[in-house]
């Protein structure tokens, strides 16, 4: 495995939209009514508060923002949302005990929507309260997240509606299960390509090859990808990945990585296009590229 920095060559560099430094596309003031979370849906940004009601609306094209009042949850602040994961089509918010709740829309007034709980099976994890780390989404109706209190993942299907504790692979039941509990999986929105769960780490990317058999789900050695411009300041709780694609000739899977900076208030950025979901700022920079790929 082999990685290299694409942004070298001037014929690529205009395709690809990158460049030294990011421009703030929009930049928003919030309240200091706590974290957010922050989502994408088509050329609308959400933010959503971990312990109010309501939902803001900031419209990428217009610029225009309002608030959507009834977006209300019917969950205390013992129970705060902690995660909103974008799952195919649906919106789902994350507690810290693993209640699943879904964004519904409202037929009255138009345009407004509020938070629907799953019946969700906890049989097959622990009842406990998380602290999530990462997530990533790998299918249309399933998605892991990333416990930091175990170091552990865990799996939820949203047909299914069922959550499962993602297992060390061990293959052909030759070797005992390997020690979870020393590794830190998965770090911010991590991107799921071809069988394998990519994530930021400390000196790159960790690639982990996830596996299904008799209805478990498992998660094999993780497999280091060293970036090729690795420097001191690159840190992984600052890093943002995200798909880009795959090269025509050679098949190789590329991937934006944006590393962010810190504010003079020292307070964390956030990128658009890579979603860190727990914004911990009362200012949100919006960073847009020039040019996409698709």
């Amino acid at each position: 495995y082999k990685t290299s920095l694409m942004d070298l060559s001037p014929d690529l560099s205009p395709r690809l939209g990158i460049a030294t430094r990011l421009k703030p596309h929009y930049i928003v003031h919030g309240d200091d009514h706590g974290p957010r979370h922050f989502f994408l849906s088509g050329s609308e940004l959400y933010a959503v508060s971990f312990l109010k009601d309501g939902m803001y609306v900031l419209n990428l094209d217009t610029r225009c923002e309002h608030l959507d009042p009834l977006a209300r949850r019917p969950v205390s602040s013992v129970d705060p949302f902690i995660m909103v994961i974008q799952v195919g089509r649906a919106t789902l918010a994350l507690t810290e005990t693993l209640q699943v709740y879904r964004k519904a829309h409202l037929v009255c007034p138009p345009r407004s929507s509020s938070w629907v709980r799953c019946m969700t099976d906890h049989s097959q994890i622990p009842d406990r309260k998380v602290k999530l780390s990462g997530y990533v989404v790998v299918s249309d109706n399933s998605f892991t997240v990333c416990d930091t209190l175990t170091c552990s993942c865990l799996h939820f299907n949203l047909d299914a509606k069922k959550w499962h504790v993602v297992m060390p692979w061990a293959p052909w039941g030759e070797y005992p299960p390997r020690d979870m509990s020393s590794y830190r999986f998965l770090n911010g929105r991590c991107v799921f390509v071809d069988g394998f769960i990519y994530t930021c780490s400390g000196k790159g990317l960790a690639a982990y090859e996830l596996l299904y058999e008799d209805n478990c789900v498992y998660l094999d050695i993780p497999i280091y990808l060293p970036l090729s411009w690795e420097s001191e300041m690159w840190r992984t709780e600052r890093m943002c990945l995200d798909y880009a694609g795959k090269d025509v000739n050679s098949g190789a899977i590329l991937f934006w990585v944006v590393q962010g900076e810190y504010l003079p208030v020292s307070l964390p950025l956030s990128f658009m296009h890579f979603m860190k979901d727990a914004i911990t700022s009362n200012v949100l920079c919006i960073y847009r590229f020039a040019n996409e790929i698709s």
